[in-house]
């Protein structure tokens, strides 16, 4: 597993580290989509800067755009803030906000060059995480 997810009462913080693949990103929505904690959560920052995504490759995201459209169907206000640095992980990143923004997904997403950045769009008030 190589992503970390923290729950705090607003929202979620998910670190993603070493080289991930499409497999990762499934697993960590199982992960999170089955934990009914997040359908009492407002926001989900996803941080890709520590972890090489090069494995993944855009028409891998179909499955994963499909399970998020999914979810809105339960969940209508919800946002989603990208953190990523390196141009392969940007380029996925703006595509998933692409194809979900097309699809007319009901959720807010933006892409970040940082955390804080990420926070502040989300609203964060409280920075403790379990």
């Amino acid at each position: 597993m190589n992503y970390q997810i923290s729950w705090n009462p607003q929202g979620t913080l998910i670190i993603f580290t070493g080289d991930i693949d499409i497999n990762d990103i499934e697993t960590l929505k199982d992960e999170l989509h089955g934990d009914t904690r997040f359908y009492e959560r407002a926001y989900s920052i996803v941080d890709f800067r520590l972890c090489d995504g090069s494995k993944i490759q855009t028409k891998d995201l179909v499955f994963t755009i499909g399970r998020t459209i999914g979810a809105s169907i339960t969940l209508k206000s919800f946002k989603i803030a990208l953190v990523a640095s390196k141009a392969h992980s940007r380029k996925l990143c703006q595509n998933f906000i692409d194809e979900n923004k097309r699809a007319k997904s009901p959720w807010s997403f933006c892409l970040f060059n940082s955390i804080e950045e990420a926070k502040q769009w989300c609203e964060v008030t409280s920075d403790k995480y379990m």
